[in-house]
């Protein structure tokens, strides 16, 4: 288990936790039950 030091860190592995992770897992039905980072890839694709 890693220690945090500052609360820039803990900000810092909070951000990379979200948008790694939790963005890539959880689905949103506004979104057509895809993931934000499944939908941002879609988006692209066809753009």
């Amino acid at each position: 288990m890693t220690l945090i030091a500052t609360r820039d860190e803990a900000k810092s592995k909070i951000f990379e936790y979200i948008t790694c992770f939790y963005y890539g897992k959880r689905i949103h039905s506004s979104i057509g039950h895809l993931s934000p980072n499944r939908y941002d890839r879609t988006f692209l694709e066809t753009v």
